[in-house]
């Protein structure tokens, strides 16, 4: 009986310090959105009509500020001829974009949209308060795509 009151008077003890770790992240997330500072580190692919594709560490989207970085593979099927494409469509930099964030239940949706990237339409990112994320990307001649994967700091 008495290793049971223990344990009932430690665990409030135990949730307020996990609740105030969290709010820490939270913090710490709230701060690199607003500031267009994150980095989307990409675990996984899943492409329209197919199935999941784990992927190597190498690919990610990065947001400096005013700058967007992405470096996507892409797989689906392309409804325009576009010419013997070698690189994927989602690997590009640009300074062009327009970015909205709205806060969600778990966490944060930020809309990103290249306006010089012709075949990109929008990049939907849903970011938790942990830090895992998932990417839809819309674009213009091919079919969507998601990626799985997380956010950090840059």
């Amino acid at each position: 009986m008495k290793k049971f009151l223990i344990i009932l008077m430690a665990l409030p003890l135990y949730f307020s310090c996990s609740s105030t770790a969290n709010l820490g992240r939270e913090t710490l997330k709230a701060e690199m959105i607003k500031d267009r500072q994150f980095h989307f580190q990409v675990q996984s692919a899943l492409p329209t009509g197919g199935r999941l594709i784990s992927l190597t560490p190498d690919f990610d989207v990065r947001l400096q500020g005013d700058s967007l970085i992405s470096y996507l593979p892409y797989y689906g099927k392309t409804y325009a001829a576009t010419g013997m494409r070698t690189e994927s469509p989602l690997n590009f930099r640009t300074n062009k974009f327009t970015y909205e964030v709205v806060p969600s239940k778990i966490g944060w949706d930020i809309t990103i949209q290249p306006q010089d990237k012709r075949e990109v339409e929008t990049y939907l990112f849903k970011i938790s308060t942990t830090g895992s994320a998932t990417l839809f990307v819309t674009l213009n001649n091919s079919q969507p795509i998601s990626f799985n994967g997380s956010v950090s700091t840059p």
